[in-house]
């Protein structure tokens, strides 16, 4: 593989990795906003260890529908957390699927930072690589060749 097409394919990983860690951003800070904004506290019960170890599956109730989030023990959850605990959970009264085993610490100012920092990464990626992708197009129309042609001297013959 030629080096340009690898430094191509190693900016495209790049800008889909940096755009995955900015849609995930984008989605925490989305979450903690709404539990910022109008969460309120409510009791849920341990009920799965989760997928990760430490990790807790938990179920609440909220308008008579059940829902389930996962935390972390000594994290987001009390460190001495264990299956058929009741534990105590931060719910978003407008988005009742959106709950956090503590209150987040939410600033507008640092998530509008941190996105606008991510997306001026992101543009400079894919502007690079949009400008080494330009270096491999065909070049179908090549610039005529002109000879400078002497003006006292009519032998001399303009060519293309």
């Amino acid at each position: 593989m030629a080096p340009k097409r690898q430094g191509l394919t190693t900016l495209v990983v790049l800008a889909l990795f940096v755009a995955g860690m900015l849609a995930s951003g984008i989605h925490t800070y989305w979450r903690d906003f709404w539990l910022t904004v109008d969460g309120k506290e409510t009791v849920a019960t341990l009920i799965v260890p989760g997928s990760k170890p430490g990790a807790y599956v938990y179920s609440y109730t909220v308008n008579s529908i059940r829902y389930n989030g996962e935390g972390n023990a000594g994290v987001t959850l009390d460190q001495n957390a264990h299956v058929g605990a009741q534990i105590f959970i931060f719910v978003s009264s407008s988005h009742p699927w959106l709950s956090s085993g503590q209150i987040p610490n939410f600033s507008i100012w640092q998530a509008l930072i941190c996105i606008a920092l991510f997306l001026v990464i992101e543009f400079y990626i894919i502007r690079t690589a949009i400008r080494l992708y330009r270096g491999f197009a065909p070049r179908c129309v090549k610039a005529p060749h002109h000879e400078t042609v002497d003006a006292d001297s009519p032998s001399k013959q303009h060519q293309e």
